[in-house]
Formats: C-alpha cells, structure tokens, sequence
C-alpha cells in the first residue's frame, strides 16, 4: 500500500508541473505578442512626412488643373532645385 501512495503523489506531482508549466509558457507568449512599445517622435516624423506629401501632390494636382499644366509643373520643379 505504501508504493502505490508514492506512485500517485509522484503522479499527482507531474500533473500539477505539467499544468503550471504550461500555464506559464503561454503567459510568455502573450507578453511576447504584444510587440514594441509605440515609439512617439516616430510617429511624429510619420505624420509630418504625410501631410507633406499630402500638400505636394495637391499642389501637383492644382498645377496640372491650369492654363498651362507643363510650364506650371516645370516652374515647380525649379523653385525645388533652388532649395
């Protein structure tokens, strides 16, 4: 009777490392999951590049709307050069 006490506290034992284990490799993995903390002068610089961008292709836009869409686009390609 003895021996079989010892097999089932041994088994009860593994069963409880078994689920603990378990349980704390998947805590890692969520932690991992949640990526790089945001990064706000990155996000700063992004927004800035795209309202840039955003007001360079509606200045492109206006310019090919005028009279003369080449010599306005020509015009904005050398104030860019002088720069």
């Amino acid at each position: 009777m003895e021996h079989i006490s010892t097999i089932l506290s041994v088994l009860g034992a593994a069963i409880v490392a078994f689920f603990v284990g378990r349980a704390v490799t998947q805590k890692k993995r969520k932690m991992e999951d949640d990526g790089p903390a945001p990064n706000r002068s990155a996000d700063a610089a992004n927004d800035t590049i795209q309202q840039t961008f955003q007001e360079e292709v509606s200045g492109v836009w206006e310019r090919l709307k005028g009279k003369d869409p080449a010599g306005d686009l020509a015009d904005k390609g050398n104030s860019r050069n002088r720069r």
